[in-house]
């Protein structure tokens, strides 16, 4: 059972978006925008899976789960960390307030150096 039919939207993100000037093409932006809530949508849901898996292999091992979902551990914790889960999709609403925010983190680093 599943879907036969094509998704009902385009899954690539959008040719015309200037990423320099985000707000200079309002259809651009928005499909850029939504481009980006659903691949980050599917990191989240390949990582909650991951962890229900693990959560199965912990119960199924028992006490031997520490050698046996070693690899199952990496891969969801590597997704966690990929996934950068709610850090950046205000980058592309707010971008002057990020560029500002990114200078001020630069100089902070040159006067700690």
């Amino acid at each position: 059972m599943g879907f036969s039919r094509k998704a009902p939207f385009d899954q690539t993100p959008p040719d015309d978006f200037d990423p320099e000037h985000p707000r200079k093409d309002p259809v651009a932006f928005y499909e850029q925008r939504d481009y980006q809530v659903r691949e980050k949508f599917v990191e989240v849901e390949a990582a909650k899976e991951l962890r229900r898996k693990l959560k199965k292999c912990y119960q199924k091992e028992g006490v031997n789960h520490l050698q046996n979902c070693r690899d199952l551990r990496l891969r969801y914790i590597e997704a966690i960390k990929a996934g950068s889960w709610g850090n950046r999709l205000h980058e592309l609403q707010f971008p002057m307030r990020c560029l500002k925010a990114s200078f001020s983190r630069w100089i902070r680093s040159l006067a700690t150096s």
